[in-house]
């Protein structure tokens, strides 16, 4: 099972609607494919229909290996959930110790939870969830923004990721991909250029461009493919 991180430490981004409609592609791809809910916030839980199940603070707090049993089943054959019900922040990770704190994800993603791959979708900051979610995760995906206030955190999110290392040193960044872009605008392309310049590779060649049926879809809580 691989563990994919999707975090931007600024919000707009479209980090849960890119989420959202990775993880129904794969799952219709024919992957089977798990998704947590780590933001409190709670959009990606609205986003996708599911059964009634644990929420990711249960789950946290009971500490005990999870398995495909505790996650929600939803709409979209081999896609699980994880749900959150708008109080997971910073505060529920106070009854943990320090070290028990930061593996109090990674300690319930054992081998038993037969996935092919689990996205998790993080609060658009980077403080103790999100190092949280990191210490559990394989790779990372940073979605952007071709704008300056959306890819100057970058930076601290490269931070995060090297410290996180000294703990889970199997973590690296799957890649930088632009979202919601709108192609007429010439700072697109400035933008694009600097990342280049700096990152390389690290920036996929393909970009997410901007489209009402997003925001249609979000409204009647469906995936992109089905508007």
């Amino acid at each position: 099972m691989l563990v994919i991180s999707i975090l931007n430490n600024k919000g707009g981004v479209g980090k849960t609607t890119l989420t959202q409609n990775v993880a129904i592609y794969l799952a219709q791809s024919g992957y089977k494919v798990g998704v947590i809910d780590f933001d409190g916030q709670a959009n990606l839980s609205y986003s996708i229909s599911h059964t009634p199940n644990l929420d990711i603070k249960t789950l946290l707090k009971a500490q005990k290996p999870i398995t495909i049993n505790e996650f929600s089943e939803t709409k979209y054959k081999n896609l699980f959930m994880v749900p959150n019900n708008k109080d997971t922040d910073s505060d529920s990770f106070n009854e943990f110790k320090d070290l028990e704190k930061l593996f109090c994800l990674r300690d319930i993603l054992t081998e038993s939870l037969d996935l092919d791959l689990l996205l998790i979708d993080n609060p658009p900051t980077m403080d103790v969830a999100t190092t949280i979610s990191l210490v559990a995760s394989d790779y990372v995906l940073i979605p952007v923004n071709y704008n300056a206030f959306s890819t100057i955190g970058l930076e601290v999110i490269y931070d995060n990721i090297k410290a996180v290392t000294r703990v889970n040193n199997k973590i690296r960044l799957l890649g930088v991909v632009a979202n919601r872009v709108d192609e007429r605008l010439k700072i697109s392309n400035h933008v694009r250029s600097e990342l280049k310049e700096h990152l390389g590779e690290n920036v996929f060649d393909s970009h997410i461009r901007t489209n009402v049926n997003f925001e249609t879809a979000q409204i009647e809580a469906l995936s992109i493919f089905e508007i």
